[in-house]
């Protein structure tokens, strides 16, 4: 069978097993746990070996495996049945029973097969994208290519690219500048100015401000432009040391990817080279990606070590060994480990007869929460989503903070509502992942990355934030182009 033909078939034979999959679930069938393990590790590494959205497909790649995370400490299972990672009684408690823990994977997978199922559907209904999108699209790669050999790009004059540099690295000050640090005091999550106005998402509006200058230092084609890469990260890497990792906290990290996945999919490829691949003659060239492997295994551990750090730093222990990074930072005490509790919880809600389904109103309560706070908290209007009651906050005693992608679908709609939702996420990331259609669709597409972490990790309004602030943010930069070409 050719392998287009199979590739139809693909979305499927996986939704047809989510299916059976949800209604054994209904019924009380659940799958054991080495069982469960094995296969969702299977699906996750054949969906990131023919991911094929894009070049790299590396945002398909990235929440394919930021979905999986929380369950590698369940790997253990194959060492020891009854690992428990937790020593809280309820956790232990709950960790303890081979049902929850049953129930939870089950969830787990079925969840997967969703976004995976709805990854190969979107994948199969469009051709597969190398270094253009489409060739009727509205603008290439090869368009950006030859827009800068023609002098069409526009891009904006330095004064207005350097204030606006200063307001992004003001703007994430606001959100950590609180005088403590690691080095004295432990983790406290962020308390900047930003957050007593109730402006949670300041730092992320910084990142998307971040990104769109790459963006605009890229399409630059004047000798400002090294200049403007440069200070740009420059900006970006004191704004994150400094405002950020000293105070322990980690968000930026999908700033770090966005930036990396921008860097992938430049447009610095020569033309020639396109079109020879664009014909087959030569193969693609990933010296970019072998460039980028050493910084990003450097960063990995960065981010994974600064979670033991954060709490060691301010005590008298200050010793960390390569094991205390590996238990703590990697699986233990790890972000995703924490988000595999409020599965664990809703597993145990499900269990207990307690789960009361919401049927959609988690949803409606996200479009009653965009205003953004600052307006509402003026206004004394309190939103149905806030900090301090979200998704986030149903699993009080039993979670550590976070919600994994499945358990707003799950409380609304079952498990059906599981494989259906997360199917139409994997549609929707499938979309995004084409950086190089226009110059506005690779602004979403890195602004998705920079959110990618929260998420999957805590929450959806991250990406409706996201994609909220993209679009405002590209029609202010249109608006600063016109007003530069008005006055040049």
């Amino acid at each position: 069978m050719k392998r287009c033909q199979f590739s139809s078939l693909e979305p499927i034979l996986l939704a047809g097993w989510g299916i059976i999959l949800a209604i054994l679930f209904t019924y009380g069938v659940y799958i054991h746990r080495r069982p469960a393990v094995a296969a969702m590790f299977a699906l996750a590494i054949w969906a990131l070996a023919t991911a094929r959205a894009s070049r790299f497909s590396l945002l398909e790649r990235l929440m394919i495996t930021l979905y999986v995370m929380p369950f590698l400490i369940m790997i253990t299972y194959f060492f020891d049945p009854d690992y428990i990672w937790e020593s809280t009684p309820i956790r232990v408690k709950l960790l303890a029973d081979p049902t929850i823990i049953r129930q939870t994977l089950s969830i787990g997978l079925i969840g997967l097969v969703g976004l995976v199922a709805g990854m190969k559907m979107a994948e199969s209904l469009q051709p597969r994208r190398v270094l253009v999108a489409s060739v009727g699209g509205r603008a290439t790669c090869l368009d950006t290519l030859l827009d800068r050999y023609t002098h069409k790009v526009e891009s904006l004059n330095m004064l207005v690219f350097f204030t606006l540099l200063v307001l992004s690295m003001t703007l994430l000050f606001l959100m950590n500048n609180d005088s403590h640090t690691i080095f004295s005091d432990t983790y406290r999550g962020t308390s900047g100015w930003a957050m007593k106005v109730n402006f949670s998402g300041a730092g992320l509006v910084s990142y998307l401000f971040f990104i769109l200058l790459f963006i605009d230092a890229e399409r630059d084609k004047s000798y400002f432009r090294g200049f403007k890469f440069l200070s740009a990260l420059l900006a970006i890497g004191f704004s994150i040391l400094y405002f950020e990792l000293v105070r322990g906290n980690r968000d930026a990290i999908g700033l770090i990817a966005a930036l990396m996945g921008l860097y992938l999919t430049g447009d610095a490829a020569p033309v020639l080279n396109y079109l020879k691949e664009k014909f087959g003659v030569i193969k693609s060239d990933n010296k970019r990606l072998r460039k980028m492997f050493v910084p990003a295994l450097v960063i990995l551990v960065i981010y994974v070590a600064i979670t033991p750090l954060r709490t060691r730093l301010s005590r008298s222990r200050t010793h960390l060994s390569v094991s205390d990074v590996v238990v703590e930072g990697f699986l233990e005490q790890s972000t995703w480990t924490s988000i595999l509790l409020t599965n664990v919880g809703s597993a145990y809600f499900y269990s207990m007869g307690d789960i009361e389904y919401l049927y959609g109103q988690t949803y409606l309560d996200y479009l009653l929460s965009l205003p953004p706070g600052v307006l509402t908290q003026s206004l004394d209007y309190e939103r149905p989503l806030e900090r301090w009651q979200n998704p986030n906050c149903w699993f009080h005693r039993i979670g550590r903070g976070g919600i994994h992608p499945v358990i707003v679908p799950f409380h609304n709609f079952g498990v059906f509502g599981v494989l259906v939702i997360m199917a139409i996420i994997g549609i929707f990331i499938v979309w995004v992942d084409n950086p190089n259609r226009s110059t506005q669709r690779r602004f979403l597409y890195a602004g998705v990355i920079s959110g990618s972490f929260k998420w999957f990790w805590y929450g959806d309004m991250t990406i409706i934030r996201v994609t909220m602030g993209v679009a405002m943010l590209w029609v202010f930069y249109r608006v600063l182009l016109r007003l530069g070409r008005r006055f040049a």
